[in-house]
Order: C-alpha cells, then structure tokens, then sequence
C-alpha cells in the first residue's frame, strides 16, 4: 500500500502501515479503572469511623446562652412530637430522643437556677386568635395558624 503525494515542486511515494494502539488505550481498561477508584474511595468513605459528637457544656454557657439552649430544647421537643403525632418517628426512636431531649433541658435548667436566672414557663399569644401557646410549638392548637415566633 503506497501512496502518491505530490505538490508545486516535488511528487513523493508514501507508504501506509498499520499501528496498533498500546493496550492501555482501551476504552473498557479506563471504564474499569475509573470504577475501581470510585469502589475504593466508596470504601474508605464507608469505613471511616464516625466523629464524636460535640457536646457543649450547659454550665460552661452565659445566662443568655442557656435561655436560647433552654428554647432550642422546647422547640427541639415540639418538633420530635410532631413527628410521632404524623407517624414519621417510630416509638422507640420517639422515646430515646424525648429522653434525651428532656435530660438536657433538665441540665440546661439546673445550669440556670445555678446562675440565678429565674425560669418561669415560658407561653407566646397567637398573633391570629390571642390563644396561650407553650414555647416551641409551631402550629396554634385553637385555630390551626402556623406560628413562626
């Protein structure tokens, strides 16, 4: 196999030969590669161990920051009841977290008697029907308006 190839000044005779491309050049080797990288770092991501979680000491905190742990842990309560209420928790998971929720606010108000902060029960108006509402509740119990407080 021989080709003529000629321009304004010379004619040239070329020979073709056939290359093979290196076997790394294979489309499936690379597909290959790429997906056992993705398996491994799938893997390390998996067997990571898990981080701590953080813990902030109530005692450690400023009154100020103690009565915004202690509305965090009402509408903390408020939320997880909701979610039995519309089936979303199962009841084990349901008492763990009411538990757990209601022991830091017993470390939060104990943190604040401590301080010499006087806690009081803490209720809001409903801006719609002027109905007492507990601290942490989305929704009014009287008239059904959703509360952002």
């Amino acid at each position: 196999d021989q080709i003529v190839v000629a321009d304004g000044s010379d004619v040239r005779l070329l020979s073709l030969a056939q290359v093979t491309a290196p076997v790394w050049y294979n489309p499936l080797l690379g597909g290959a590669l790429a997906s056992l990288l993705i398996a491994g770092l799938a893997w390390y991501l998996a067997t990571m161990p898990t981080r701590p979680t953080l813990r902030v000491a109530a005692e450690d905190q400023s009154v100020e920051g103690l009565m915004a742990r202690r509305r965090m842990l009402h509408e903390s309560i408020a939320d997880v009841e909701r979610l039995r209420r519309d089936g979303e928790m199962t009841p084990d998971a349901y008492l763990a977290r009411l538990k757990q929720l209601r022991h830091d606010l017993a470390d939060t108000n104990a943190a604040l008697v401590k301080s010499g902060a006087s806690i009081k029960p803490e209720t809001m108006a409903c801006p719609h029907c002027g109905g007492s509402l507990p601290l942490g509740v989305d929704r009014c119990d009287y008239c059904g308006q959703i509360v952002i407080a």
